[in-house]
């Protein structure tokens, strides 16, 4: 008898370790509030329900933004992990918005647009279809089998501009303006007196539109990374020239400086025709000395060469400059 007590016994928990409980009685004693819940339950399987969590972001949810242009960014995450979903059949969407509101998952699919359809396996997702000169908040949810979501730690990025404004230093200044640290000063001090349209352009790098030794006008896309597929349009956003190098070498633009709004008075350029430096550049702009050094200047009413490269005058001379929003 025995023996038999002892093998239903053994059968019994045989079959019991087979089977996990979806409930179990409740102990209000029980500092778990389950019955049996501590050496029993490992024996018997009589335990509390398991839960299926969301899924872990990896690298702490961080987000990576690169590719970034005038309409598009590639957004770049490292896989999520799930404790009952296979890693490669985690979904992920990503959603963008203008505002700093998809912090949060609820946040996220109220505020934020979708972007395609949740997609398992993949870590990259090019945004297209965005606008220009504009603040992107970016996040991603993920997702598991059972549906429970979550999402990464937001990240935001700015859209490239598509137009290059052209406006003009609030004051006059003689040759010596200070080098290019000193110009491009001149010019940052005056952008917050300019109104720009559309409003949607700002002004990521501001510069004086100025060659000097070694940092001729022609070249300044490459130096300061500005766009030379834009076009340049005033801060009125009348147009001036298609792009960067029929602004600095064609010796044409569409409008000159008067009829665009730029300047209604004379300004320095140090810079010749085929936009390099002009021999004639007040010393690299570090002189006013009327005697010894000249610069070049441009004409604010012409539409030909002569608005950037017009003569040479006295470095005693005062006049304005011409300052770059890119």
């Amino acid at each position: 008898m025995i023996k038999v007590n002892t093998l239903l016994t053994l059968a019994f928990l045989s079959i019991a370790s087979c089977v996990q409980k979806t409930e179990s009685p409740v102990d209000p004693t029980s500092a778990t509030g389950f019955f049996l819940q501590n050496n029993l339950c490992a024996l018997v399987k009589i335990c509390p329900p398991t839960t299926d969590v969301a899924p872990v972001p990896g690298a702490s949810g961080v987000l990576t933004l690169t590719g970034i242009g005038k309409t598009t960014v590639t957004v770049s995450w490292t896989a999520a992990t799930d404790d009952k979903t296979a890693q490669s059949a985690i979904q992920y969407q990503v959603y963008y918005s203008t505002k700093n509101n998809i912090t949060v998952l609820a946040d996220t699919k109220a505020n934020g647009t979708a972007f395609g359809s949740l997609t398992a396996n993949i870590n990259t997702q090019i945004i297209t279809g965005l606008t220009p000169s504009t603040t992107y908040y970016f996040n991603v949810l993920a997702k598991d089998s059972a549906g429970n979501e979550v999402v990464y730690v937001n990240n935001n990025a700015y859209t490239l501009n598509d137009k290059i404004v052209l406006f003009r230093y609030s004051s006059t200044t003689a040759g010596n303006v200070g080098g290019r640290t000193g110009a491009d000063s001149l010019c940052s001090t005056s952008r917050s007196g300019v109104t720009i349209q559309p409003t949607n352009i700002t002004c990521k790098g501001v510069r004086a539109f100025l060659s000097f030794t070694g940092d001729n006008i022609v070249d300044m896309p490459t130096a300061y990374g500005i766009d030379p597929t834009n076009p340049i349009v005033s801060a009125s956003n009348i147009a001036i020239s298609n792009n960067w190098n029929a602004l600095a070498t064609s010796g044409t633009i569409s409008n000159s400086m008067n009829a665009a709004g730029v300047s209604t008075i004379t300004y320095w350029t140090f810079t010749t025709s085929t936009g390099v430096v002009s021999a004639n550049s007040c010393n690299n702009g570090t002189s006013s000395d009327g005697f010894s050094y000249q610069g070049s200047y441009g004409n604010q009413i012409s539409i030909t060469n002569t608005w950037i490269t017009n003569t040479a005058i006295s470095c005693g001379f005062t006049y304005t400059i011409l300052c770059v929003c890119y």
